[in-house]
């Protein structure tokens, strides 16, 4: 997506380019390849970044940051199985529902994780965390202690670190993993968004890369002076054990146009949308309708008056604030809140590539193609919305 920043040359980043950036990365297993996708994204964009927490896989992801060892987190994540972090003995022994293997996992002493443990140990280098100039703190809990445990990886004693990312990321239904004799767990338990830890040694700018994981989302207090941002999916991620290629190749595109949207204030839920216009020129493109297409809207819905010079007055003050309920958006919401949303919505029902970057004209071009494509649609069972969008005179 370089090319679309180079098209763009000089688009404003939405934080401030001059400011190093704290990134707390929570926990969440096989999601965290969504994590790598947004890291490529501030890299790209040239963020800067002084620190990092991570709790259980965002330990992981955070020791490649303090690394600054970018692709070779995209080629481990592009590459994954199952079988990178249970042994396959242990999978394969195992019959039944994914909660049934949990339940047997619990009763048994828990998977056997030796080959993450392998995983860490080929890709983690102890000596490149403690000699980067980013400060990494993990999240995790002392079973043996009963409390919640901030490290700072730099340090620890020399040939804990790996073994200290590993106990960070003991769920549950993993073995439990035993450093000096102190067993440890999954720090998502008791933190998994790692955002407080930042916030209490004092860093003011962070940036959490939010995969809503299993565990515990503690809801920090934002001091004054502090400003967290959020790079977080709003399309549904697998499930924390679903180690599949494909999903995660998906997932980690995923985090890298949130990042996107997260920094250069790209418009959309669902799609990427390259769209900064005036709310004026959003009512222009909702009213700019060819007499017969307004009058077929609102006879759909209606609304028809018999005046036809009403037409525009109706169709502004009734059948729009309609259209707005029915895409649950709020009463007062504006012209390009709801002119984005049906655009989507088209998008979405002519089956558009989500991964992407897209203007307004792109977009309605790919719809179009579309449409032509595909065969055609009963345009009675059609939302209203859809007429409207692919009606527009000019974008």
């Amino acid at each position: 997506m370089m090319s679309w920043l180079r098209a763009r040359r000089g688009v404003k980043l939405q934080i401030d380019p001059e400011r190093p950036y704290a990134i707390a990365l929570e926990g969440g297993g096989a999601k965290g390849a969504y994590q790598i996708g947004a890291w490529r994204a501030l890299k790209e964009a040239g963020v800067q970044i002084c620190a990092v927490a991570g709790t259980s896989v965002g330990a992981l992801n955070g020791a490649f940051i303090c690394m600054d060892m970018l692709e070779e987190a995209e080629q481990l994540w592009d590459h994954i199985s199952m079988s990178s972090v249970i042994a396959r003995e242990d999978m394969f022994r195992r019959g039944g529902s994914e909660y049934m293997n949990w339940f047997r996992a619990l009763k048994e002493g828990g998977f056997d994780i030796s080959p993450l443990r392998q995983l860490i140990e080929d890709h983690i280098s102890e000596q490149r965390v403690k000699e980067s100039a980013v400060k990494f703190y993990i999240m995790t809990y002392s079973v043996t202690e009963r409390r919640e445990l901030v490290v700072d990886a730099q340090t620890l004693a020399s040939g804990s670190l790996n073994e200290m990312i590993l106990a960070s990321a003991s769920l549950p239904f993993f073995k439990v993993q035993k450093i000096d004799g102190i067993r440890y767990m999954d720090g998502g338990m008791f933190d998994n968004v790692a955002v407080e830890p930042l916030i209490q040694r004092g860093y003011q700018n962070i940036i959490a890369l939010r995969i809503y994981g299993v565990g515990h989302d503690k809801r920090s207090e934002i001091p004054e002076g502090c400003c967290v941002h959020a790079i977080a999916p709003r399309h549904a991620l697998g499930k924390i054990l679903q180690f599949e290629e494909k999903r995660c190749r998906r997932e980690r595109r995923l985090g890298y146009y949130d990042g996107m949207r997260m920094l250069y204030g790209l418009r959309g839920r669902r799609y990427y949308i390259d769209d900064a216009v005036s709310e004026a020129e959003y009512f222009r493109r909702l009213t700019d309708l060819d007499s017969g297409v307004m009058s077929g809207v609102l006879e759909k819905m209606g609304l028809l008056p018999k005046d036809s010079d009403k037409n525009l007055r109706v169709y502004v003050e009734r059948a729009l604030p309609r259209i707005a309920k029915e895409l649950d958006l709020a009463d007062s919401c504006t012209y390009q809140e709801l002119y984005v949303a049906m655009l989507e919505l088209t998008a979405h029902i002519y089956k558009i590539e989500v991964l992407g970057i897209y203007t307004v004209g792109q977009l309605l071009e790919q719809i179009r193609q579309r449409q032509c494509q595909m065969k055609k649609r009963d345009e009675a069972v059609l939302p209203v919305c859809v007429n409207i969008i692919c009606n527009q005179k000019d974008v």
